[in-house]
């Protein structure tokens, strides 16, 4: 009769632990797709700076160039 409590209590716990597993494996799989995509956008974000970048190089460019076209008038 013990022994029957006893098992009994221990499927219960090992019921709860299994329960408890699949939210610690679904909180582990939300937070390693958070990473990923903050890794992507991070690459993303990287490459738009860059493209940026250039694009004020560029700009800084043309402003000499008509800085020197207008000093010639």
């Amino acid at each position: 009769m013990a022994t029957d409590m006893v098992n009994e209590e221990i499927v219960n716990l090992l019921a709860k632990i299994g329960t408890l597993g699949s939210w610690l494996q679904a909180i582990g799989i939300v937070i390693l797709l958070t990473i990923i995509f903050q890794i992507i956008a991070f690459i993303l974000n990287r490459k738009k700076l860059r493209e940026l970048e250039k694009i004020r190089e560029e700009l800084s460019r043309v402003k000499n160039k008509l800085d020197k076209l207008l000093k010639k008038r």
